[in-house]
C-alpha cells in the first residue's frame, strides 16, 4: 500500500502523482497549466521565483510591430491561419522580469484565462505588482 500523508487509505493502495517540485508564487498558488491546441507546446513554469524585476526603460519593446512579427512567425511555423481572436501572446519570462520577444518565450492563451488565471499567477510573484498588465491584447 502506497502511504498517502502518513496513511493508507482505507480498503487499498493509492497511485499518487508527485511531482519533483511544485512552482508556488508568493500567495502559495500552483503554476497554471496550459497547452497550445496547435503547436502542442505546454506552457512552461519559470525556472525561478526569484527573478529581479527590470526597469520598463530596459524591457523589451512589445508593439504591433513585435506582435504581428509573432502572429506571421507562428502562422508559418505551424502551418495554420489562426486568426489570435480571443487571444493574448504570453511572455513565459515576462518582459519585466527581462523576458524576450523570441519565439521559445511567446505562447498564444485564450484571453480571459490570461486574465484570470496567469496574470493574478504573477500578481503573486514579486513584490505584489503585475508584469503582465502590460502585455497589451490583439
Amino acid at each position: 500500500m502506497t502511504p498517502y500523508f502518513g496513511k493508507t487509505p482505507a480498503g487499498g493502495s493509492l497511485t499518487v502523482f508527485a511531482p519533483d517540485k511544485i512552482l508556488l508564487n508568493r500567495k502559495a498558488f500552483g503554476y497554471p497549466y496550459y497547452k497550445d491546441p496547435i503547436s502542442q507546446q505546454i506552457m512552461p513554469e519559470p525556472e525561478t521565483t526569484t527573478w529581479t524585476k527590470v526597469h520598463k526603460d530596459y524591457r523589451v519593446p512589445w508593439t504591433e510591430k513585435e506582435r504581428s512579427a509573432y502572429k506571421d512567425w507562428y502562422r508559418k511555423q505551424y502551418k495554420t491561419n489562426f486568426d489570435f481572436l480571443g487571444y493574448d501572446i504570453h511572455h513565459i519570462r515576462p518582459r519585466a522580469y527581462g523576458g524576450s520577444n523570441d519565439p521559445k518565450n511567446l505562447i498564444p492563451i485564450p484571453r480571459d484565462f490570461h486574465k484570470s488565471t496567469v496574470s493574478p499567477w504573477f500578481t503573486g510573484y514579486g513584490a505584489g505588482d503585475n508584469p503582465c498588465t502590460d502585455e497589451e491584447t490583439e
